[in-house]
């Protein structure tokens, strides 16, 4: 008897003659019938996954790391049709050649039977091919589907906050509708973003999804024309395409270009995300007082902010010079473990050996490469002599800094604010950090008094 497996995928629900249901009962038949034993810890199956890239398919992935166990965990993989293993050709083709050449598993597909001689070969590769033509005609149809109802003023995503979506179109939610009407109100009155974001959030008014509002989700609803009673889409250049929508708007042209304007103006328009520079010896450990949220590097060189307050969910300000803050840190943490010490064992490489030893590799590589030239008879005798000895005396003062490093190995004691201290002087922050999280666990900052409370690990 032979031991099999079973591999199982719908890309919808729709596709109710293909329910995974379906598909294991009819390859559970199918191997009672060809005396096949199917154990449950065997059956792999995915629901609502595409079949056109593997890499994307978990237990797809999940059963190919199986079958390269050893010893062979299964000799077969039963599937409904070849299309639930694989819509893409190369893929196909791959873990084919893989399962059965390298590791004696063969593919079955219950529904589609075919023989081991030569033009059995010729079909499989014919339905790989009408798979992969399946799934690309299928996408194409779908982009053609989207323009033409794009085209008609027709939705083709989800409604935004103020609609809901009825026979293709957008109508008006009464109640969300009244908030979307509040927000350009607001705005047109020459309300700052944060503070019609604290207003809505203090009133209990809530996101489509039941989430507090945020700066940035306050100026997508402004800046968004479906209010106007347009449908917006992306064209392939990534240019913002409009089209006169079948819903009703929510604003008049005249408000909604008002607070447009207003946005541009606004300190606190949204902008291209920008990844911040190296961390600093506190990333990570600041708390605001107020909301408990994460400490952040503002927009304002060497200052930090309440995460949330910058998105508006936090009321009170917590702005603070890094300088000061750390200053303020290790003034406590002098405070409290001053006369703990920690021993310190450097036998480490230097940076600078490192980088000594990797030129001396690439000397090394060099002087083969002169030797390989003299037997060629590219260079002279000469030339080879005078390439040595410089080689030679790289490598002699290579020798003496390795001496000189065992001399210098750093073993002592150190006091631990001092060693904090010098964490903070050393050019890389992520080392600093690293050695603040070691000790602490998070730090309280409270704008109101400039006051911080600090919150050790357990083990110190």
């Amino acid at each position: 008897m032979r031991i099999g497996a079973a591999y199982i995928r719908v890309s919808t629900d729709e596709q109710l003659e293909f329910s995974p249901d379906s598909q294991l009962k009819k390859i559970r038949e199918y191997a009672k019938e060809h005396d096949i034993c199917l154990p449950d810890k065997n059956i792999f199956r995915e629901d609502g996954i595409s079949g056109r890239e593997a890499d994307r398919r978990p237990a797809f992935q999940k059963m190919i790391g199986a079958a390269k166990g050893i010893p062979r965990p299964f000799d077969v993989i039963l599937v409904w049709k070849y299309s639930r293993f694989a819509r893409s050709r190369s893929d196909s083709i791959f873990y084919k050649t893989l399962l059965r050449e390298k590791l004696g598993i063969d593919i079955l597909s219950i529904s589609e039977p075919i023989g081991k001689d030569k033009s059995s070969k010729i079909y499989e590769s014919i339905i790989e091919v009408m798979d992969e033509y399946y799934c690309d005609n299928l996408s194409e149809e779908v982009r053609r589907g989207m323009e033409e109802r794009f085209s008609r003023g027709m939705i083709i995503a989800p409604p935004p906050i103020g609609y809901k979506a009825m026979d293709g179109t957008y109508i008006p939610d009464a109640e969300q509708a009244d908030t979307v009407r509040e927000i350009f109100r607001l705005c047109a009155a020459g309300i700052p973003l944060r503070a019609i974001v604290t207003h809505l959030n203090e009133i209990g008014l809530r996101t489509k999804k039941g989430r507090l509002f945020e700066v940035r989700t306050v100026e997508y609803i402004i800046r968004n024309p479906v209010y106007l009673g347009y449908v917006r889409k992306k064209g392939e250049n990534g240019e913002e395409r409009l089209v006169p929508g079948a819903h009703m708007p929510l604003v008049e042209r005249t408000i909604f270009a008002d607070c447009a304007a207003k946005m541009d103006k606004s300190p606190l328009r949204i902008r291209p995300y920008t990844r911040t520079s190296a961390r600093f010896a506190l990333s990570g450990l600041v708390r605001c007082s107020a909301c408990g949220s994460t400490l952040t590097m503002s927009s304002k060189a060497g200052r930090l902010q309440c995460c949330a307050y910058a998105k508006g969910k936090c009321s009170v300000s917590h702005s603070v010079g890094l300088a000061r803050l750390t200053e303020a840190v290790l003034k406590q943490i002098k405070k409290d473990l001053s006369g703990i010490f920690v021993h310190i064992h450097s036998g480490m490489p230097l940076q600078s050996e490192a980088q000594e030893k990797a030129v001396l590799r690439r000397e090394q590589a060099r002087m083969h490469r002169i030797e390989a030239a003299y037997e060629a008879g590219v260079y002279s005798l000469e030339y080879l002599v005078q390439a040595k000895k410089a080689y030679q005396e790289r490598e002699k003062t290579q020798k003496r800094q390795e001496r000189q490093l065992k001399i210098t190995t750093l073993d002592t004691q150190m006091e631990l604010p001092s060693l904090l201290q010098a964490a903070v002087m050393y050019s890389d922050g992520s080392f600093a950090n690293a050695i603040f999280k070691s000790v602490l666990a998070h730090v309280v900052f409270s704008r109101t008094d400039a006051s911080v409370q600090l919150f050790y690990r357990g083990d110190i």
